[in-house]
């Protein structure tokens, strides 16, 4: 390890030395409500009931220890409701909070007509434990501030993810953060707030849960809205380079009317692959690769409204103006806003083990300009670092079929969750409806046309 590698990883294990590591002692329990405040305030004019769902880490042992996962049920008023039937909605990631999209949903049509439930996943950032990484956020800042890049910044974030792993399980069973696991939660907190039936909103990887949850309990399920799902059956590691390729390719045909300019990138950037450039943030020199260009193209294309910035983009980068990767380069010295523990045991429990590294370098060959490039940052080298067990070892994913109403919306220039994703669960979704957005990325149902749609389905779920 480099000198200033062990420096950095010394200077941050001082700054830690103290923290309680002690795991909690198991009891033996029932899941309950506890009804207290949860750490997000009330904006809106509605009423909110809110608490916290105290259950089980392992729902195979009764002794286990427990968690506390807050939720809010924002009341819609007698005047506007259409329905008595409540939608839950939740965030994806995995490792993204929801929480805080009680404050804003209400404000869509379908918000304001029904009684919404948010309900923060387990290991997420308000949840009790909350799987955070505070490691990897700082060292990898220091990384940067001390001039590091590339693989030097890499073998930082292994070190600190390796840091955070040992912390973490000390503490906690990390075998038990995955998407069944969040099912049973969902389970537990319909019978807890005596629910009978639910509509169920899954976004991108939570579409993933939410079709679990259907597979497993459908009689519980009224109907369900799939934003930009990620489908439990897509082997993600092996799709990704094709995806990011592919779509980068439509969006500059749509835009240009041609694919030269999609041509001409690619040449362009294996001439500056391997190469560095400086980039000022706020007064200071930073040292990045090629992969920060990179990183601006993704970020672009995530954004409905930038998505037809991006030809524009690829011309000046190709012209040797850089200064739009300071937009990267700040991003990368702040703090994750997700819990990284929960998103790491979620990826090595149920997504790699079904995956071939094999296929992934072949694919990633197949596209050489993004070769190399962490697309996703949850890899096989994580594994190595984050040892949780697979859960297919002690069970079978479900597979049946769920007749009940469903919609499902892809954006056409997706990046991370394309349309044929969408496509793939139709088999499955006997009820479903699958729309195709044109011009938009990931998560259409947050556009305006998306929300008219949602709210026209759920009118007739009564």
């Amino acid at each position: 390890m480099k000198p200033f590698v062990v420096a950095l990883v010394a200077l941050f294990l001082a700054c830690t030395s103290s923290e309680n590591t002690t795991k909690n002692t198991a009891v033996s329990f029932t899941p309950h409500l506890r009804h207290e405040a949860v750490p997000i305030a009330n904006n809106t004019d509605r009423q909110w009931q809110e608490g916290w769902l105290v259950t089980l880490e392992n729902y195979s042992d009764v002794h286990s220890d427990s968690i506390a996962l807050p939720f809010i049920v924002s009341v819609a008023a007698d005047s506007v409701k259409r329905s008595n039937i409540p939608i839950l909605i939740m965030s994806g990631g995995p490792g993204n909070s929801s929480l805080n999209m009680a404050n804003g949903l209400i404000y869509t049509p379908w918000g304001e007509q029904h009684d919404v439930i948010v309900f923060e996943q387990r290991g997420t950032p308000h949840a009790q434990p909350a799987l955070l990484c505070p490691e990897i956020d700082s060292l990898r800042i220091s990384g940067i501030q001390q001039g590091m890049y590339g693989q030097q910044l890499d073998s930082l974030k292994a070190v600190a993810s390796q840091l955070a792993y040992q912390r973490l399980a000390a503490q906690h069973d990390l075998n038990h953060y995955h998407t069944l696991a969040s099912v049973e939660d969902l389970e537990v907190l319909r019978k807890a707030l005596d629910i009978d039936q639910w509509v169920l909103y899954g976004m991108s990887y939570s579409c993933n849960l939410m079709m679990a949850y259907a597979q497993t309990y459908p009689q519980h399920l009224a109907a369900m809205v799939l934003d930009s799902p990620l489908p439990h059956q897509a082997n993600y590691s092996e799709d990704m380079y094709h995806n990011v390729d592919s779509t980068l390719h439509r969006l500059v045909h749509h835009y240009t009317g041609s694919s030269q300019l999609y041509e001409d990138w690619k040449a362009y950037f294996m001439t500056v692959k391997d190469t560095t450039f400086t980039v000022t943030v706020e007064g200071h020199p930073y040292t990045c690769t090629s992969d920060a260009l990179v990183d601006v193209l993704l970020t672009q294309m995530s954004d409905h409204n930038t998505l037809a910035e991006v030809p524009a983009t690829l011309q000046r980068f190709m012209e040797g103006d850089y200064s739009a990767t300071a937009t990267a380069v700040q991003y990368h010295l702040e703090p994750s806003g997700q819990a990284l523990g929960m998103r790491y045991s979620v990826w090595m429990a149920e997504e790699l083990p079904e995956e071939n590294k094999e296929n992934t370098l072949r694919e990633a060959a197949q596209h050489p300009w993004l070769e190399g490039y962490a697309i996703n940052d949850v890899s096989y080298r994580t594994a190595s670092y984050w040892p949780v067990q697979s859960v297919y070892e002690n069970t079978v994913w479900p597979t049946a079929s769920f007749a009940q109403p469903t919609y499902i919306l892809s954006g056409k220039l997706d990046p991370w969750t394309p349309n044929w994703y969408g496509q793939q669960l139709l088999p499955l979704l006997p009820g479903a409806q699958h729309k195709v957005y044109p011009e938009t990325t990931h998560l259409p149902g947050f556009t305006e046309q998306g929300v008219q749609d949602v709210t026209r389905f759920l009118e007739g779920i009564k």
